[in-house]
């Protein structure tokens, strides 16, 4: 329990989005939970100030740095105490930090013995260890950089830790996703499926599409650029999307009349991330944005009485980004006195991803066979996967679109989706050209029969099957994350403390418990 003159009544107090950021990596990645304590002075204000963590469980794996960094995140509203003035103090705060309970696994398929053992031959011919593995090289690396209070000796190890277990767990997960397909196929499909990726030119194709290649990963920035160039186009083609910096010299009063102070001492403000989830239109047409609030500083530090000095370009939501990044602005404790009541400038600049100049996409004036072979297999793909593309693409923009106005929201969904149908085509040529350099005649052939035959239940399969097979690689994951937990922790103790509350269904978090 908090330590106070008064219960503590929170002004303010983490989410459950920035708790989980401030998850410690190397707990997260082994799947350790635990528990930090807060110490804090409370400012007349309600601020926290000279913060320590006195308790950690377990030690020196980060828990105390997140407490620390999320010790910027409360503020106390503040009361009247029996001697008439607020009342101050210190505070301790436990913060519990829980990791998420998966549901139940997948229950595995019962298989004929003749279609288990073709599901086998196909885990290995489909092979997704490589992927897998790149997943946790990638996580180990990061690890090893011994950031958020950990040293780098230790990140190190239990990112070693890491790759081994992930290693040991690559035959489970082709098995798991094997039998998983094949108990959507037909025998046929299966028999098929089963042939073609055990045939060289299989394997090639198959392991060839995975994006991983130089070569693929510049035609989908390629993609990615003529995508936002074309969006742009779409949605401002009605209307003035040109943006410019707010112009000199600013302004030097609001409609108040008070005098406006900028440079303000800010404790806490929006990250870059916020900044993009905020205004999502910046990257994903083009468009820079640029505004300026003027606000009054309120007793918790907050921007209060906020009035739209400047916004550029006008009706595409940057006003209410503007406004909705305000709330995460907060005047430093030592400053909190000097403030309060005075008027604030608060400028945000959304920046524009700065396309780099695609390369044209020129149709052949002569296409070779292969190059129409390629174009028909790719044509296929592309008409076979729209129906999955479009309900994935709604899906996301719901999501990324959601903090703007609902009728802007509308148009610019249209404008997406259509830059993406626009799109294809495009991406067809490049990638033609690209596949037809890489197998001969006979081979684009052997593709083109499978993708025809196979290639719809394939698509049937991912599109009902794709949240079984997450599931299931989540299970493995956690596997290889007890495992690894295992390995660590034999030289060090990895204790969590009991906690009273089942684990979360939410991603991993904190629990407060002032």
């Amino acid at each position: 329990m908090a330590q106070f003159s008064l219960e503590p009544d929170w002004a303010r107090r983490p989410d459950a989005a920035e708790i989980s950021r401030h998850y410690p990596p190397v707990p997260m990645a082994l799947g350790i939970e635990g528990r930090a304590v807060l110490s804090c002075d409370v400012t007349a204000t309600g601020a926290l100030s000279s913060c320590s963590v006195p308790e950690e469980a377990p030690k020196g794996l980060g828990f105390r740095a997140a407490a620390l960094r999320m010790s910027g995140s409360f503020q106390m509203r503040p009361g009247i105490g029996m001697s008439g003035r607020t009342p101050h103090g210190d505070v301790r705060i436990p913060i519990n930090f829980r990791l998420p309970a998966l549901p139940p696994a997948p229950p595995t398929p019962t298989l004929p013995a003749e279609t288990k053992a073709l599901a086998a031959r196909l885990a290995k011919g489909i092979d997704p260890a490589p992927g897998f593995l790149a997943h946790y090289e990638r996580e180990a690396k990061k690890l090893a950089a011994g950031r958020f209070g950990v040293p780098r000796e230790v990140g190190a190890e239990a990112g070693e830790a890491l790759l081994m277990a992930a290693r040991a767990k690559t035959v489970d997960l082709q098995q798991a996703l094997g039998a998983a397909i094949a108990a959507r196929l037909s025998p046929a499909e299966l028999a098929e499926f089963v042939t073609f990726a055990e045939s060289d030119v299989g394997r090639r194709w198959l392991a060839g599409n995975s994006g991983q290649s130089a070569e693929l990963k510049r035609l989908g920035q390629n993609d990615q650029e003529r995508f936002r160039t074309e969006a742009h186009r779409l949605l401002c083609q009605s209307r003035d999307c040109s943006s410019a910096a707010e112009p000199a010299p600013m302004s030097p009063q609001t409609a108040s009349s008070d005098p406006i102070l900028s440079g303000a001492p800010w404790s806490q403000r929006p990250t870059l991330t916020d900044t993009l989830a905020a205004w999502p239109v910046s990257f994903l047409f083009g468009i820079a944005g640029w505004s300026r609030l003027d606000c009054t500083v309120g007793l918790q530090g907050a921007p209060e009485e906020c009035e739209l000095v400047y916004e550029s370009p006008r009706g595409l939501g940057v006003e209410a980004a503007a406004r909705g990044l305000a709330e995460r602005y907060r005047i430093s404790a030592q400053s909190l006195p000097d403030y309060v009541g005075k008027r604030v400038a608060i400028r945000e600049h959304f920046f524009a991803l700065d396309d780099a100049e695609t390369e044209p996409v020129a149709a052949a004036a002569n296409p070779s066979a292969r190059l129409m072979l390629a174009r028909r297999i790719l044509e296929f793909q592309a008409q076979r996967a729209k129906p999955s593309r479009d309900a994935a693409n709604r899906s996301s923009l719901a999501t990324i679109l959601k903090p703007l106005d609902p009728a802007l929201r509308q148009e610019m969904e249209t404008a997406l989706l259509m830059a993406s149908d626009a799109n294809i085509e495009t991406m067809i040529s490049a990638r033609a050209a690209f596949v037809a350099e890489r197998y001969d005649e006979v081979d684009l052939q052997k593709i083109l029969r499978f993708e025809e035959s196979v290639g719809p239940a394939i698509e049937r399969v991912r599109a009902a099957g794709e949240e079984d097979a997450q599931a299931r690689v989540a299970h493995i994951a956690e596997e290889v994350s007890a495992a690894a937990r295992d390995a660590f922790c034999k030289s060090r103790d990895c204790t969590a403390p009991t906690f009273n509350q089942p684990r979360p269904e939410s991603p991993p978090a904190s629990t407060l418990n002032p």
